[in-house]
């Protein structure tokens, strides 16, 4: 099968789509979109929450109920992204298991060390969508640390995201890798009852979880943060992001990880 033509050289995947943009069979840079949102830990009081930091981050020094401040995000759901991609919920559990002990960063800024850390990940069913609830902590006595609270709880940092690395976006349609068959995400096909439905792909083999970000707008909508409700409280791999990606040449056919980011 021949290759469109007039394809740029990167792979940004946006609600461009939609509208028929064409795009790159090769490296990929996205966005997990889903209205994330920051939310709250149920069912685990603080000190049940604090000896699982020690025991699975091991700070050098142990932490006490009253050194940190806990909040939990609603990071990705099995729902299809802004940019046509999906998580099963074999790979959301993987992202899970991959999450624990992973930094928080802000808007994905690589050049600054994290602001917080994730320590506890669960799969929660909400409004017939599987949703990865990831549990993070920060230091209450660093410097910003009220602030960030506040901004937290009063609703200003409220949107998070996901930067992971992934081995195969696999065409819904087809089966195949839809970087080289001919579907489009968002574009509409004919299935198999008749009607039509549109393309998007599956994240396939998920392999690490680079970080997690507060950010202006996630990717899939539904992502927050909440406070809590009990008690009170690699090697060979390019990274991209979606500011800094420079255009580049299809790769070729050889397995390779795509970088995954948020804004």
């Amino acid at each position: 099968m021949e290759k469109p033509a007039n394809l740029p050289n990167s792979a940004v995947f946006s609600s461009e789509l939609s509208k028929g943009t064409p795009f790159n069979r090769g490296t990929m840079i996205t966005e997990t979109k889903q209205k994330t949102m920051l939310a709250a830990p149920e069912g685990w009081g603080t000190a049940e929450l604090v000896q699982l930091i020690n025991a699975r981050v091991q700070p050098n020094r142990p932490l006490g109920e009253g050194d940190v401040f806990i909040r939990r995000m609603f990071l990705a759901s099995n729902r299809i992204n802004s940019f046509g991609g999906r998580f099963d919920k074999k790979e959301l559990a993987k992202m899970g298991e991959l999450a624990e002990g992973s930094p928080v960063l802000v808007g994905h800024n690589h050049q600054k060390l994290p602001i917080a850390r994730n320590f506890k990940a669960d799969l929660v069913e909400k409004m017939e969508e599987t949703w990865l609830a990831v549990h993070f902590y920060w230091l209450a006595d660093s410097d910003g640390a009220l602030n960030l609270l506040k901004n937290i709880d009063g609703g200003i940092y409220k949107e998070v995201s996901a930067a992971f690395l992934f081995e195969l976006p696999e065409c819904s349609v087809c089966g195949r890798d839809i970087r080289i068959c001919e579907h489009i995400p968002f574009r509409r096909y004919a299935v198999p009852n008749g009607s039509l439905a549109p393309a998007f792909f599956w994240y396939r083999n998920v392999t690490k979880l680079l970080e997690t970000s507060l950010v202006y707008r996630g990717a899939v909508p539904g992502t927050k943060i909440t406070v809590p409700l009990a008690g009170r409280s690699e090697q060979n791999q390019e990274l991209f992001t979606t500011k800094t990606a420079e255009r580049k040449n299809v790769p070729s056919r050889r397995k390779r990880l795509h970088p995954i980011y948020g804004r």
